[in-house]
């Protein structure tokens, strides 16, 4: 998945693999997710891997891109989307037109690396203004990539 800004700000998430290549019939460890993520900033770029979302909240990422496209969601100054580990966020602060201003927050193991380990104060937010057909297709995007990891 990708969005990109039109100030050219971007950010992209993509499933590598389960965390833990065995099925071990913990319901937890069976269905983390190990993501790619990367950061396209003015100031900054930056690449993260880390086993960041279950299966199932990969599948809510995808419900909420849907919505989001469909401008569903409502605007709030807080993150709407969040999951089990804390290192990615969405949400949508504003609608135009036809686009959606989209919020990403990331922490921790999702933060630039030159950010001091172990801190968990500390969160860098981005915000996208992205049409909503680039919210839909990203969606689809998601879709595709993350059907290679069923729930186990």
């Amino acid at each position: 998945m990708r969005l990109i800004g039109r100030s050219g700000t971007g950010f992209e998430l993509l499933p590598l693999r389960y965390q833990f290549a065995g099925v071990s019939g913990d319901e937890w460890d069976d269905n983390w997710l190990v993501v790619r993520g990367r950061v396209v900033t003015e100031s900054a770029r930056w690449t993260f891997v880390d086993p960041a979302l279950l299966v199932d909240e990969a599948e809510d990422l995808r419900d909420w891109l849907v919505r989001a496209s469909r401008r569903l969601e409502t605007p709030f100054a807080e993150p709407t989307a969040r999951f089990i580990e804390p290192n990615l966020a969405f949400g949508i602060t504003a609608y135009g037109d036809d686009t959606a201003t989209v919020l990403i927050c990331l922490a921790a193991e999702a933060l630039p690396q030159h950010q001091a380990p172990g801190r968990t104060d500390d969160v860098v937010s981005l915000e996208l203004v992205v049409s909503l057909a680039h919210l839909a297709d990203a969606a689809r995007e998601w879709s595709e990539e993350t059907t290679r990891f069923p729930r186990r």
